[in-house]
């Protein structure tokens, strides 16, 4: 059966709170999961504007589902039209200025960009449209990691390829994103999966974060992970088969989406410069792009390289580097060096 994407808006039949909204983003992740439809959904203190893909039957009864919803008044649906493929490969909620003049052109904006680009070298976060900050801090890690001395080759050639997403969050203490950071992961999983260009990788960044030491940050990272995984069971995605989620484990890796990640840390206070970044930052990579390249007979030369230029720089190579099987990846994430008695502070999927 072929899908359809439907595009509505609606006004709200009443003021609603930060309850209401979290309500209906914790029934539309419940009830577009079951009925297999993704989408957006933006709003603001005015109006809603949601798109949404899926079997015809399915969005159709999703869309008299909410027609009957008393928080909602004056539906109109804008477009109804075949797709062949989704371009929304999950399910998320995006905030507009509170002081949009028109939500309909502000959402179709939104839904025309989508659909005339790919999702990658995109900016989101704090808001539906990026704020100049947000756009400054993506423009200083795009410059970041063109400097000529930055050592991995697999990041350059993601940034040149323009395949680097990039969520723009608060700070990396707080979970205020952790929700979408995770909606966010899961959606770049599944557009991989249907997709699987190489060198493409997934940032967050935390501008808004205080001063952190190195404990603190690797604290801080693991806090984040806790809770995204969390989250990743809670939305319903598998585990990838191909690794563990036992910390201890030598296979052990992330899974968002039904995807393995690697995450390397990013922080003003790192004792590595190469992960010396102005603010704290994550970048997530799918192992399956290693593999690939292991595979194709690049990956040791890639590696070897990324080696080399990070012993020129830092005038050692980096003590914590091993490859996947050898030991747990876990104690790279931060890049702090641990000795051997180090336990990391997440238990895994399975405790979650």
């Amino acid at each position: 059966m072929s899908d359809i994407r439907l595009v509505y808006t609606s006004l709200p039949a009443r003021d609603l709170g930060l309850a209401d909204l979290q309500d209906i983003i914790f029934a539309s992740y419940r009830g577009n999961q079951v009925r297999e439809v993704t989408g957006r959904l933006w709003h603001n203190t005015r109006a809603f504007l949601q798109v949404l893909e899926g079997p015809t039957p399915e969005v159709d009864a999703l869309l008299a589902s909410i027609a009957r919803d008393k928080r909602h008044c004056e539906i109109v649906v804008h477009a109804k039209t075949p797709v062949e493929r989704r371009r929304l490969y999950n399910w998320d909620m995006n905030a507009l200025s509170p002081g949009a003049p028109d939500l309909d052109l502000a959402g179709h904006e939104a839904v025309a960009r989508f659909d005339s680009a790919t999702n990658k070298h995109r900016i989101t976060g704090l808001s539906g449209e990026p704020k100049p900050g947000e756009i400054a801090v993506v423009r200083a890690l795009d410059s970041f990691l063109g400097e000529t001395w930055y050592p991995c080759v697999g990041a350059k050639s993601a940034r040149a390829r323009r395949q680097i997403t990039t969520y723009v969050g608060r700070d990396i203490e707080s979970a205020w994103d952790d929700l979408r950071i995770t909606t966010e992961l899961v959606e770049f999983a599944h557009a991989y999966a249907i997709e699987p260009t190489l060198f493409q990788s997934f940032v967050v960044l935390f501008p808004r974060s205080r001063p952190l030491t190195e404990t603190e940050f690797e604290h801080a990272l693991w806090e984040r992970v806790h809770s995204l995984q969390a989250k990743d069971v809670w939305l319903g995605q598998p585990l990838d088969p191909s690794v563990s989620d036992n910390p201890d484990d030598p296979h052990f890796s992330l899974s968002f989406g039904g995807q393995a990640f690697f995450i390397v840390g990013l922080h003003p206070g790192s004792s590595r410069p190469a992960r010396r970044f102005h603010c704290p930052a994550l970048v997530f990579n799918l192992h399956d792009q290693f593999e690939r390249l292991r595979t194709d007979g690049r990956y040791e030369t890639m590696r070897e390289a990324i080696l080399n230029r990070d012993e020129a720089l830092a005038g050692s190579i980096n003590p914590m580097l091993a490859r996947h099987g050898e030991s747990s990846e876990a104690r790279q994430y931060s890049g702090r060096a641990v000795g051997p008695d180090w336990v990391c502070p997440y238990p895994g999927r399975h405790d979650l």
